[in-house]
């Protein structure tokens, strides 16, 4: 069996692996701002 070469998939994992946090961050802030909207929504409705 001829194996690849591990130094390009090592790299290939480690750029997916940042790409991943990339997408986690960017839904975090998402539901972070959706969160703090509804909840002003809420308060406003509320006073």
């Amino acid at each position: 069996m001829d194996r690849q070469h591990p130094s390009m998939s090592t790299y290939f994992f480690r750029e997916l692996r940042l790409k991943r946090v990339e997408l986690y961050s960017a839904l975090i802030e998402l539901f972070v701002s959706i969160f703090f909207a509804l909840s002003r929504q809420i308060s406003n409705q509320e006073s």
